[in-house]
Order: C-alpha cells, then structure tokens, then sequence
C-alpha cells in the first residue's frame, strides 16, 4: 500500500490538491521530514494556534490533533470526513477509492470500486 506522498501523483491526477496540517511548528516538520520521512512531496502546514484541527473536529479535549481525512470540494463544502484515533493509520487506497466514487457521478453501492457501475 503507498504511503501519502507515494501516491500524490495519482491524487493530482484526480484534480486533488493534496496537503497536510500539523499542530507541531515548522521547525518540527522541517526535522520530522528530513530525519525520518526523507522527504515530503506535498506540502505540510502548521496549526500552531489550533484553528483547522478545531474547525474540522480533530482537537481533543486534551489539545491534541487526532488523524483525519478530508475532500473539500472547489466551493469549500467537506464531502467526506474520517477520524482516526491516533493508533490508527489511515488507508491510501481507501482515501484514493473514496475520492474516486466522490468522483463517479452517482451514488455508489456497498464495496464499490473504480470502474464500477452507480446505482
């Protein structure tokens, strides 16, 4: 299964802008990317002040940012949202397949794939 970054072209390739918010600084990015990832293909964002993880729902009562997944259509309307605990990783082929019927045109049944007929 690919990584995020692995599979940002195929994302780009379905008009997706990608990108990824943190509560850490840029600063923390910076060695996060550079020590352990080895590079990052799309852009990362800090929310130091916590703005986007409490307007999206992801800040805990804690203060801390839980995983989540979001496709904001071009009118800014969130078209599917995921939250993850932080325990859990999160899918790229479920995120490229969710995109995907967001996608296609209809609603799509149970187990849907791409390529698959709408109902």
């Amino acid at each position: 299964m690919p990584a995020v970054g692995e599979a940002a072209s195929e994302f780009s390739g379905m008009n997706c802008d990608l990108f990824g918010v943190s509560i850490d600084s840029q600063f923390s990015h910076k060695a996060w990317v550079e020590k352990d990832l080895g590079g990052l293909n799309y852009p990362l964002l800090a929310d130091l002040g916590h703005r986007m993880s409490r307007s999206y729902g992801v800040l805990n009562e804690m203060g801390i940012a839980l995983r989540g997944v979001f496709f904001v259509d071009p009118e800014g309307i969130v078209q599917f949202a995921s939250v993850y605990n932080l325990s859990v990783g999160r899918n790229t082929e479920e995120m490229i397949r969710t995109l995907a019927a967001l996608q296609a045109g209809g609603p799509c049944p149970i187990n849907w794939k791409k390529g698959d007929k709408t109902l």
